[in-house]
């Protein structure tokens, strides 16, 4: 099956939410299509910090902005496409397309246009970051499909440049073939990605200059996790908690540092690990400690007692330790 990120993705609950239905629909074509999809990377809400100039005019954001992608596929052999799902109700008239609310409400949608810029502007940042690989060479580009194939009303325009637009889930691997094929014909100069230009782009994109992750909400909604607020820089640096076995982070005080380890604490005891939480907070610690089951495995500690802890189970002469140590750990 494609590696899919994040890693934990959580098929069920994203499926039950009917605002991501569509999206749903993308993700069950990928876990039919396990053996045609095995060399496939594909990350599902990928979000990335954009200078675009041309994006910026266009969205009118701020002048530091990040860019979600829905789907982004690189898929040796074929291309790396940015796909745009659409679901619910959608409606074409006049060559615009509008998304219908449940109380009738229409507003103008335009997936191809978000699809194109959103593709190039992150071609241009891998284009920066990988020195070895002429990105712009590279077959792909911005597709946007409509799973929800049963709430499409009037023709769609085809404006994703020249390929296919998806109108089922039913056949995922042939619309990425089509889509190659297409765009092939119509750019013969440029060559699909090797396998190893796949792994470098991939460890491009979760290195540290983009911020991979699903949208927050989203993201809390699967991990069922409750947050009140998180600055985007918190949400970026929960993902690479989430993603990397070491992290350092960096922060003066109060920019949520210990509130980001809290909830690592809680999303892996979600998934039934014995964990060691340490912090320098004793009040933190104890609460933690105690809202805990009494035959969990997991724990918490503030950090100094720990040592102290350790320091006496080896003999250590408390009186060779520095004074004052004890109203320090508090």
């Amino acid at each position: 099956m494609a590696k899919i990120y994040p890693l934990d993705l959580d098929l069920a609950s994203i499926a039950s939410d009917p605002k991501h239905r569509a999206e749903a629909l993308v993700l069950k074509a990928l876990e039919r299509e396990k053996e045609k999809t095995k060399d496939w990377v594909v990350y599902y809400s990928y979000e990335f910090r954009s200078d675009h100039t041309k994006a910026i005019e266009d969205f009118e954001r701020p002048e530091k902005l990040y860019q979600e992608i829905d789907f982004l596929f690189l898929i040796p052999g074929q291309g790396i496409f940015d796909l745009e799902v659409k679901g619910g109700r959608i409606v074409s008239r006049d060559g615009r397309l509008y998304s219908v609310s449940r109380t009738q409400n229409e507003y103008v949608i335009e997936p191809y246009r978000q699809a194109k810029y959103n593709y190039y502007d992150l071609l241009s940042r891998l284009s920066e970051k990988i020195q070895d690989v002429n990105m712009s060479h590279l077959i792909g580009g911005g597709l946007v499909c409509f799973p929800d194939v049963s709430r499409l009303e009037g023709e769609v325009p085809m404006e994703s440049d020249g390929a296919d637009t998806l109108f089922s889930g039913d056949d995922l691997p042939r619309f990425f073939f089509n889509a190659s094929k297409t765009l092939q014909e119509r750019f013969p100069g440029r060559a699909s990605p090797t396998k190893e230009e796949v792994a470098k782009i991939e460890r491009a994109l979760n290195g540290g200059d983009f911020a991979y992750s699903l949208s927050l909400k989203d993201y809390i909604k699967s991990a069922n996790l409750s947050f009140s607020q998180l600055t985007q820089e918190q949400t970026t640096v929960f993902r690479g908690l989430l993603r990397n076995k070491r992290c350092l982070i960096m922060g003066s005080a109060g920019t949520g540092k210990t509130v980001l380890a809290q909830f690592l604490f809680r999303r892996l005891l979600e998934q039934n690990k014995s964990v060691l939480f340490f912090t320098f907070n004793t009040l933190i610690a104890e609460k933690i400690a105690n809202s805990l089951p009494k035959d969990s495995k997991s724990k918490c500690y503030p950090v100094m007692d720990y040592l102290l802890g350790l320091y006496r189970q080896m003999g250590g002469d408390e009186r060779s330790l520095p004074q004052g140590l004890e109203e320090k750990r508090r």
